[in-house]
């Protein structure tokens, strides 16, 4: 019973360490490519409004931005 114990034990440990061996390193700040992130533009996704709304906006010329 022990020595399932401690074999148990040393394939667990040996996992995690070649786990942390094989991840793959982080990216370096600053590499990312600009281009990929120029069309982009910010919105609001949440979070989800449920319920009455007693009142809402919108504005003109933007069909798909409006204000409870």
């Amino acid at each position: 019973m022990l020595a399932q114990t401690v074999l148990a034990g040393f394939i667990f440990v040996g996992s995690i360490c070649f786990a942390a061996a094989t991840s793959p390193s982080p990216t370096p700040a600053g590499a990312t490519d600009e281009k990929l992130f120029k069309g982009m533009q910010w919105r609001q996704i949440g979070p989800f409004r449920g319920g009455r709304a007693l009142t809402i906006e919108g504005v003109p010329g933007e069909p798909d931005a409006y204000f409870f």
